[in-house]
């Protein structure tokens, strides 16, 4: 299931955002409109343990979009779409455990660096923390994954001479 966006009805010159089959007014101006779809997103009530880990992936992405530079939705993006496939539809929050996201990592980044991999478990465990403080989860079921060290970047010679 995909988070609700806002859209435009050209028969009311208004704003709405459909939510459980209801549509609910935003108003005619995009800018205010888009401030109260996120107020009232923020306000969303808290997900039940059975509700999809792609929702809680979904709404983290959208926070991360209106809230974060578009580099960084783009970091958060390619991973949890791809964790997003990975799991598909039917894994609930509930179910989710921490092996889940390894054997993602293991499949997806095995020939990857161990920085990439950090980023791969960092992405995941990040949309969880987010949704825990933002009170949309209970609790997060991957508060304690354990994430390779993430190497250093190292730099070219010439930078290391000085030149």
């Amino acid at each position: 299931m995909r988070v609700p966006l806002p859209f435009f009805r050209k028969q009311t010159a208004s704003w709405y955002v459909q939510i459980k089959g209801k549509q609910v007014p935003l108003g005619p101006d995009r800018e205010a409109a888009w401030q109260k779809y996120h107020d009232l997103m923020a306000g969303h009530r808290e997900m039940a343990p059975s509700t999809p880990v792609v929702e809680v992936l979904d709404q983290f992405l959208v926070w991360v979009g209106n809230n974060q530079a578009p580099k960084t939705l783009e970091y958060y993006k390619r991973y949890l779409d791809s964790f997003a496939r990975h799991i598909g539809t039917r894994v609930r929050v509930q179910d989710l455990k921490a092996y889940h996201v390894t054997r993602w990592v293991d499949q997806q980044y095995s020939s990857q660096s161990d920085s990439s991999k950090f980023g791969a478990f960092r992405s995941v465990q990040r949309a969880f923390n987010w949704a825990k403080r933002q009170g949309v989860i209970q609790a997060s079921p991957v508060a304690n994954l354990d994430k390779p060290t993430p190497g250093c970047k190292r730099r070219s010679n010439s930078a290391a001479r000085g030149g």
